[in-house]
């Protein structure tokens, strides 16, 4: 089961998805020209407001509300 949270955690966290894209308005970042910006499934719901690493997952503190 601890795997599949990971790999849940994993998708919507870090793996970003090129169907939520969302435009960028301004064309150039530095000396790299973008049009897109990555968007993970929970930036798209609004449970978060930047990509995760997969360092900042790992390091997570999730707390089991289920025997409190």
């Amino acid at each position: 089961m601890s795997q599949l949270n990971l790999y849940k955690a994993h998708n919507n966290l870090v793996r970003p998805h090129h169907a939520l894209r969302k435009a960028i308005s301004e064309k150039v970042i530095g000396r790299v020209f973008r049009k897109w910006r990555k968007v993970t499934p929970a930036m798209s719901a609004g449970s978060t407001d930047h990509l995760w690493s997969l360092r900042e997952l790992m390091s997570y503190r999730v707390y089991d509300m289920s025997t409190h």
